[in-house]
């Protein structure tokens, strides 16, 4: 499958750093706990940026103990699955802090490159432009709105929409629009709320 062949590039990269006398069931057993680990990362940062360190301790925990975790991440369960969720929480937690008023363009751009990970090693990668799509619908009915947030999404958008629509204009392969159609909303609500001010001047 797609999947196994990614996979496999990623276990030749691994090899090749490490050196050629590594076993590759050996990177493939080990893989899966190295990158669980590494998930509980940006989580940990998302659960300190929303209530503290105790929050931060909470939601690490929780994610560590929480069986749909432990059963996709053991040792030698080598899937997308096990892959792609240390890139699509990286993903989140970049974007949520580039919409911040002191956040940056770079983690925009950062917090995209994640997701163009997790899109390559995670087969159900389509439900992350839904939730960041949802939460910038949120932060607009409540009011919450700040350039910070227009630039962040707009840089998200533009490169993830790139990102998802590469693979089928590469390979030649039917386009699925229904990926697109919420966070394409969500942009068009955004920019509504950015710019209609300037269309009612002008009008």
């Amino acid at each position: 499958s797609e999947d196994a062949s990614l996979l496999s590039l990623i276990v030749a990269f691994i090899r090749r750093a490490l050196g050629e006398h590594v076993p590759v069931l050996s990177v493939c057993a080990a893989l899966p706990v190295v990158m669980s680990i590494l998930t509980l990362i940006p989580v940990a940062i998302i659960g300190n940026d929303v209530g503290g360190s105790s929050t931060a301790i909470a939601a690490a925990a929780l994610v560590a103990l929480v069986p749909a975790h432990v059963g996709r991440t053991m040792a030698g369960d080598f899937t997308g699955d096990a892959v792609g969720m240390p890139f699509v929480c990286a993903s989140l937690c970049s974007f949520l802090r580039a919409t911040r008023k002191d956040g940056s363009a770079a983690l925009s751009f950062f917090g995209a490159t994640m997701y163009g990970c997790a899109a390559l090693s995670w087969e159900l990668h389509a439900l992350v432009p839904q939730l960041i799509a949802v939460f910038v619908l949120m932060h607009v009915l409540a009011g919450r709105c700040s350039r910070a947030t227009f630039q962040a999404y707009a840089i998200w958008y533009i490169l993830s929409s790139c990102i998802l629509v590469a693979p089928a204009a590469l390979l030649e392969r039917q386009l699925d629009f229904a990926p697109h159609v919420l966070p394409f909303f969500a942009a068009s609500v955004l920019s509504v709320w950015r710019f209609g001010g300037y269309l009612v001047r002008f009008a």
